[in-house]
């Protein structure tokens, strides 16, 4: 009879593992993890769209918020020239840390005139990736 009882438990705690994998998504969720790739990507806040200024200025400071910092590595920051996002268009790229911001590129990068994008993603301890955020601004004045 003991036997009877233990194979039941066993068989009763399998079938919950697998309603538990079938009824989340995945294990990693079901556990209060993320998923590679559906992580929102950080807000970019500044600069956005329009017209930037340089005129006296020795820096462009760039900035975002993420509604979750804790557990990130750092961010990789790509800036493009023109609206394109091709390898051959990067113009400078670095990955910074958490404790690395705002960020400050140099105001001599920039031309007068030219549109620039840049690329934000934020890399986690876990080796997962946020969704990339991008934005698009051109140079008034130097």
């Amino acid at each position: 009879m003991e036997h009877r009882i233990k194979i039941r438990l066993l068989f009763c705690f399998v079938l919950f593992l697998i309603f538990l994998g079938f009824s989340s998504t995945s294990y990693g969720q079901a556990f209060g993890r993320r998923d590679y790739g559906f992580i929102d990507g950080p807000t970019l806040l500044y600069p956005t769209a329009g017209n930037i200024d340089l005129t006296g200025k020795e820096n462009l400071e760039f900035r975002w918020e993420t509604s979750d910092v804790a557990g990130t590595d750092y961010f990789d920051f790509k800036l493009y020239k023109g609206s394109g996002t091709s390898e051959s268009d990067i113009v400078f790229q670095q990955k910074f840390s958490t404790e690395e911001y705002p960020v400050k590129i140099p105001a001599s990068l920039f031309e007068v005139g030219q549109e620039y994008t840049w690329y934000l993603r934020q890399v986690f301890t876990s080796g997962q990736k946020s969704e990339v955020s991008y934005s698009s601004f051109t140079i008034k004045k130097k």
